[in-house]
């Protein structure tokens, strides 16, 4: 799919249509998940994650040296984009970095990893849950209403966050 690329220095289409061609055409209303653009902010940052995580675990089951450069490339892909550890979906490029720094020990990726994860902790709210951004979902007089993204967000990042712990920990472990 990285060969299929028609700018894969700025964008990452996401999808393949059922003939296997990569989908590069699409409604406008469909272009937050279809693509990531380097030059946007905000992505949707987990179309990279996923990727990026399943190339170093190729290379760790095969120890191909071309899935570690797949990683490499999804890493320097995100890393070159605007706002590209800040967003509220980087929490599987967080977990490949913490991966990437057990195996590696380059700072750079433990860094990332942790930058990432302080944002996810930053947006707990008081009473556990996860809230990004400006506090909507909060009603008049600081009572919550919850909907079904809450359970969602909450179930990952804990799962983000224990899963980028536990990597960074298997490197450096504490007495």
């Amino acid at each position: 799919m990285i060969e299929m690329q028609p700018f894969p220095q700025d964008r990452f289409y996401t999808t393949l249509e059922a003939d296997g061609q990569l989908g590069t055409r699409f409604p406008h209303d469909e272009a937050s998940w279809r693509v990531v653009d380097t030059t946007q902010e905000d992505q949707c940052w987990y179309a990279v994650g996923l990727p990026f995580v399943l190339a170093i675990l190729l290379h760790q089951v095969t120890g191909a040296p071309a899935y570690a450069e797949l990683a490499d490339w999804f890493f320097e892909f995100q890393s070159r984009s605007v706002n590209p550890w800040d967003g509220s979906s980087s929490g599987k490029s967080a977990w490949g970095c913490s991966m990437l720094y057990r195996l590696t020990g380059e700072e750079r990726y433990r860094d990332v990893a942790l930058h990432v994860a302080q944002n996810m902790i930053d947006c707990q709210t008081p009473d556990g849950w996860y809230q990004w951004g400006g506090g909507a979902g909060y009603l008049e007089g600081g009572t919550r209403e919850f909907g079904p993204g809450d359970f969602d967000l909450a179930a990952e990042y804990t799962l983000w966050l224990g899963l980028v712990g536990s990597n960074l920990m298997a490197r450096d472990p504490r007495p």
